[in-house]
């Protein structure tokens, strides 16, 4: 047996935070004796862990997230398993650590993964958008499709980056602009995504039900992104059909070739990430693969 493959464990992150401040941790939670640990850290949130049962996930970039991800953690999930929260306030959760390991590659995870991602896209909406603190549409999207469209062709204005080079970035946005019509057949009525819905986010957990971490990210929208940052690295395939059979037993729908066209949505996401990459970077350079896989599939 082996772990689900996951180049994104390799990558050194760019703006990792590498100091702790104790006074920074007490201001959130009163004065502790316990030894800190960073988890992880960049521009948006720290994750640091304290003594051996608690963690404190402090929301640097947008404080508000810390009141949707509360709302979220609060669901009474079924097949999953989330952090207890042990406390909250104005940028920060302080929550119980939850003991875990990576996740196989075999046919049982796959299964427990397609139980849990059909019970988050459980949460329908009338409509595609950004959600708040009391899990309702708060921004709401015109049309999922074309405003992922609008997105993409959005770094076409933003300075260039080495690690996004022009030439690649018009030949996805090409490849997508023949893909809009398929999309809009596939993309199925707005779920709840999770957002990062990606290996290094879902563990094994001593419950016997994965853990599922990080839900800053979530708001409505097609359940092929999630679909799409869960399979973006190649898995056996037992684990996909186990995922497939569990999923839509379980009330989620898929379309055919489904795998394909999360595929192209997830495109967008790993532009965004090569654009903040570091040129010649392994990130960058697994992410370019992935991107050239998908516009060689046609």
């Amino acid at each position: 047996m082996s772990k689900l493959f996951n180049p994104e464990d390799l990558w050194v992150p760019s703006d990792q935070v590498s100091v702790i401040s104790r006074s920074e941790v007490e201001k959130c939670i009163g004065p502790i004796t316990e030894p800190l640990q960073l988890l992880s850290g960049g521009q948006a949130n720290t994750n640091i862990r304290i003594g051996e049962d608690q963690v404190l996930r402090l929301y640097r970039r947008d404080a508000s997230i810390a009141g949707k991800e509360l709302s979220l953690i609060r669901q009474n999930w079924k097949t999953f398993v989330v952090p207890e929260v042990i406390g909250s306030g104005d940028g920060f959760l302080w929550m119980k650590y939850v003991c875990h390991s990576p996740l196989e590659d075999q046919a049982e995870v796959g299964e427990a993964l397609g139980k849990a991602l059909a019970e988050i896209h459980s949460y329908a909406y009338e409509t595609a958008g950004f959600i708040g603190t009391d899990l309702k549409i708060e921004e709401p999207m015109e049309n999922f499709v074309t405003d992922m469209w609008d997105y993409l062709c959005s770094f076409m204005d933003m300075p260039p980056k080495p690690a996004l080079p022009t030439s690649l970035l018009d030949v996805v946005i090409d490849f997508f602009d023949t893909k809009i019509e398929g999309l809009q057949e596939v993309a199925g009525l707005p779920v709840l995504l999770h957002g990062d819905f990606k290996v290094s986010n879902l563990h094994a957990s001593d419950q016997g039900k994965p853990l599922i971490l990080d839900w800053e990210f979530a708001y409505a929208g097609s359940a092929l992104m999630d679909i799409g940052q869960l399979f973006r690295w190649p898995c056996p395939p037992a684990f996909e059909k186990a995922f497939q059979q569990a999923y839509q037993i379980s009330g989620g729908h898929l379309t055919d070739r489904w795998k394909y066209w999360a595929s192209i949505l997830d495109t967008i996401n790993l532009v965004g990430m090569l654009y903040k990459s570091a040129p010649e970077s392994q990130k960058s350079l697994d992410i370019t693969a992935r991107i050239k896989t998908t516009l060689q599939a046609g």
